[in-house]
């Protein structure tokens, strides 16, 4: 199984940071295979970022 902590410590985008500023309840960023954080897992479920936005829930 992935260690999702380790993930969370090598993505170090500016998306990663900025998404975790719009939802502060973030778990969990999970870095797509360009290195940028793409996919946002918090509590209410999981969500795309696009342009430093939360933009899609799923």
């Amino acid at each position: 199984m992935i260690d999702l902590l380790r993930l969370i410590k090598k993505a170090h985008s500016v998306i990663a940071k900025k998404a975790f500023l719009i939802k502060k309840k973030c778990l969990y960023f999970l870095p797509c295979c360009l290195g940028l954080a793409k996919t946002l897992i918090v509590f209410g479920g999981i969500y795309e970022i696009d342009q430093n936005v939360v933009i899609n829930r799923k």
